[in-house]
This record gives C-alpha cells, sequence and structure tokens, in this order.
C-alpha cells in the first residue's frame, strides 16, 4: 500500500495524466476510484479539470513546485486529511499551471476588489530650496534645476556632471509605491530605487568622495574612482565602496537593515563594528551588530526586475516586502505559527488582492482588507473575510 504521505501527490499525478490524455488503464482506474469515493474528491477533479482546460484564466505567477512542495507538506500534516490531498494536489497540478488556486477554489471565496487609498504615484525630484518636479516615467526631455542639469529618458534621470566651479548643492529623488526607478548619479553610477524609497545626491561630488544617503531599497552599481571612496549613509549603518555592485535595504519602518554583495567588494560599519563582504554575502545589521551570511540575489534583485521572489520565508518578511511595494501597514490579529515558511514568486504588478489570495490559499493565513490596511489573521478555512 502506497505511503499515506505521498498518495495525495500520486492523486495529483494521476489527475495531470487524465488531463493530458497519457493515462493508462489501471491509472485510470484507480483515479475514477478515488473520485468516486467521496464528493468533495469529485468536486476538486472538476476545479482542476477547470483550471487545466483554461489556462487563460489562472490569475496567478510562478509557484515553484519543488519548494513549494516541502512548504506546504509541512502545514499540510496539521490540518484535515481533505485539506492535505487539496493543498498536496494543488502542487502536484502546479506541473500542468494550476498552482496554488486550486485550494482556494475549494471553499469557493475569492478576495474581493479592494480599492487601496489614493497615494501620491508620481516619481518626485526635489531641489536645494524646497522646489518639486514631478516626474514622468515616459517623459523625455532636459531641464535645469539649481545648479542641477538633468536629462529625463522613459524608466531614467540622469544628472549630467556640472562644472567644478559650480557649488554643491543636494537634491533628493523619491519613488512611490508600486513604482522602481533609475538614476544615473553625476560620476556615472547607477542606482536603481524601489517603491518607497528615496535618494539624497548631489549635483556633483567632492573632491575627496562621492557621497548620497538612501532611505528604502536601492541597487547600485558603482563607477570606479579608487581615489574617491563611494559612500552610502543610512540611519546607524555606512557602505564605504570604490567600484562595486550591491544591494541595499534600509527601510526607516523595519529593524533590520540588509547589504548584500554582487560583485567588488564594499565595507558596511556602524558606531560598535565593521565588515568586509565578498561578492555573494551579505550583512544584516539590527542596531550595532553585524551578521554576515551567504546571500540569495536572485530573490533579492527580484525587485530590479519587476518580481517577488520568496524562498522559504517567514510571513512577517513577506508582507513587509508587500507593505513597502503596494503601500499599506499591516496589522495582525491573533497567534499565527510561528515556523510558517513560504515559496512563492510571482510578478509584481498584480493586483494586491490576488497576492494574499496566493499566500491565503497555502493555508497560512487568512487576510482583511480595509482600505490602505491590511489585516493578518490565523487561517480560518476562508481566503478572507
Amino acid at each position: 500500500m502506497m505511503n499515506d504521505e505521498h498518495f495525495p501527490f500520486h492523486i495529483g499525478n494521476l489527475i495531470s495524466k487524465e488531463l493530458a490524455g497519457e493515462i493508462t488503464e489501471a491509472e485510470q482506474a484507480e483515479l475514477q476510484s478515488w473520485i468516486a469515493e467521496r464528493t468533495a474528491n469529485a468536486e476538486l477533479f472538476d476545479r482542476v479539470k477547470t483550471i487545466l482546460e483554461e489556462p487563460e484564466n489562472h490569475p496567478f505567477g510562478e509557484f515553484d513546485p519543488e519548494e513549494g512542495w516541502q512548504d506546504l507538506m509541512k502545514r499540510s500534516r496539521q490540518r484535515s486529511k481533505l485539506r492535505t490531498i487539496i493543498v498536496r494536489v494543488a502542487v502536484a497540478a502546479s506541473l500542468l499551471g494550476a498552482v496554488v488556486w486550486l485550494a482556494t477554489l475549494q471553499n469557493g471565496n475569492k478576495l474581493p476588489q479592494q480599492v487601496i487609498a489614493n497615494k501620491k504615484r508620481g516619481i518626485v525630484l526635489t531641489g536645494p530650496q524646497g522646489e518639486e518636479v514631478v516626474i514622468n516615467n515616459n517623459a523625455d526631455t532636459t531641464f535645469r534645476i539649481g545648479n542641477g542639469h538633468v536629462n529625463v529618458q522613459p524608466g531614467l534621470l540622469s544628472f549630467g556632471d556640472n562644472t567644478k566651479d559650480a557649488a554643491i548643492e543636494q537634491f533628493t529623488l523619491r519613488v512611490p509605491v508600486e513604482n522602481r526607478y533609475q538614476l544615473r548619479l553625476p560620476d556615472g553610477s547607477q542606482l536603481w530605487l524601489n517603491a518607497g524609497s528615496t535618494v539624497r545626491f548631489p549635483n556633483r561630488f567632492a573632491a575627496n568622495e562621492r557621497r548620497i544617503s538612501i532611505q528604502g531599497e536601492a541597487y547600485l552599481e558603482v563607477a570606479q574612482e579608487s581615489a574617491h571612496p563611494f559612500v552610502v549613509e543610512t540611519a546607524g549603518m555606512n557602505v564605504t565602496v570604490l567600484g562595486t555592485a550591491f544591494n541595499i535595504r534600509v527601510y526607516e519602518d523595519v529593524n533590520t537593515k540588509k547589504v548584500s554583495l554582487l560583485s567588488g567588494s564594499v565595507k558596511v560599519s556602524t558606531d560598535a563594528k565593521q565588515v568586509m563582504l565578498k561578492p555573494g554575502q551579505e550583512v544584516v545589521s539590527a542596531g550595532n551588530t553585524l551578521q554576515v551570511a551567504v546571500a540569495d540575489m536572485e530573490a533579492t534583485l527580484a525587485w530590479k526586475d519587476g518580481l517577488f521572489i520568496f524562498r522559504s520565508e517567514s510571513l512577517p518578511s513577506i508582507m513587509e516586502d508587500i507593505a513597502h511595494w503596494y503601500g499599506v501597514n499591516v496589522l495582525y490579529q491573533g497567534q499565527l505559527p510561528a515556523d510558517n515558511r513560504l515559496s512563492v514568486k510571482t510578478e509584481r504588478n498584480i493586483p494586491l488582492n490576488q497576492l494574499l489570495s496566493m499566500l491565503s490559499a497555502t493555508g497560512s493565513a487568512s487576510f482583511k482588507v480595509e482600505g490602505d490596511k491590511v489585516i493578518v489573521l490565523p487561517y480560518n478555512g476562508k481566503i478572507s473575510q
């Protein structure tokens, strides 16, 4: 007899074979026996069939079946046999594109379309006197602001290097929620800002160093100038580089800060400690402590490529990313499992309610959206309230 731990996944494979026309007579008999065993099995089969026969209606992004299987197996042991079957069949059927939606459909509910409070979505450049210019993401133009010469192209703002005699002035670029934007600094360094992030920089760099400050998240490719170190200031932590590519995550509302190094080398320092990073490493700062670990650069830089990639991430960590991208406040009610780990990959441009449906379908939590608030609740068998 097949181990009960693997039987639901086996049923998922039989469903996939049935719908692909590759099932044997023996397998067909086994599947039909399972379908006839209980009404819930027949309903699940019909839902899987509908999804796979109409893939254009499948609303979610990619779900890694190998990683997701391990996460869902752990959680599924804590629920009923029927719930276990539904979740595991969802992972098996993801081989043909059904993914997590099966669990969503089991209770017939979807998150309602919620209207998030209106937010200022413009990308704003602020000059030295507080003057503001709202940048059209699709514009192609040039203009001056203070002593800065600005060139705007679709998705990119370039700050031209001014004459050495020009007074140094400070400028601020702010990127709103659900946006990313690229900035070329006066020295040619490239910087990408994630949603809800701000960078402060000069119209030209000083003779001895290049210094900017960042709040939020950014990826930088720093032009190499060995005689002019490049310093990124944040609240409580500085990053010093010569020529390198790295990601920095320093949102003000998050206690931990993170620097992940793609190439080159960086020195990360607090008042109490400093460390040097090698490519493929990251450092996490909490207060004055610095902890070095191996970085998952694909997941770290997913935002730059317009993706969410979570690999065995805790729900609070995922909700932090959601809060910054969609510009919502996340509140928790009730006790959530402490060991929940999720693996999901999807486009960032999907609606908030759709992403929450994906997370809820794993049985990790339920969600309620009220204006610009997302309330996280213990999973109650429903996708939302």
